[in-house]
This record gives structure tokens, C-alpha cells and sequence, in this order.
């Protein structure tokens, strides 16, 4: 876990997995989870079971982001 003071007195923490990815973000009492396909690419953004966003890769390369 990597702790990282951000503006303010707003404490952000960092989990990462055993690939090094980025998987939780805490940030005040806020947790994020960051869910990736086998391949490695970035799925969602979950809190808890609530989607926040999700993340679909779309022919040459762009990616659609929903909310």
C-alpha cells in the first residue's frame, strides 16, 4: 500500500496487486476497486458492488467510458 498526500489534509491510499497494478484507491473514507480484464486492461471502477464506471475498448484502439 502507498500513501499519497494530496490537496488539502485528503489522504489518498494506494493497493497494488502482485502485477503491480493499481487495484483499490482510498481516498477519505471513499474506497474504489479497479477490476481488469485477463489481459490486463482496465474493466470498471467499482465501489463495493456499485459501478461507477465501466470501460468497453472499441475498434482502432479507442476506449468508450460509461458512468
Amino acid at each position: 500500500m502507498l500513501s499519497v498526500a494530496t490537496s488539502g489534509s485528503t489522504t489518498a491510499s494506494v493497493t497494488y496487486d502482485a502485477l503491480g497494478r493499481a487495484v483499490e484507491i482510498t481516498k477519505d473514507s471513499a474506497y474504489t476497486q479497479i477490476v481488469y480484464d485477463p489481459l490486463g486492461n482496465k474493466l470498471a471502477l467499482m465501489s463495493g458492488q456499485t459501478l461507477s464506471k465501466a470501460f468497453v475498448p472499441l475498434a482502432g484502439g479507442a476506449t468508450a467510458v460509461y458512468n
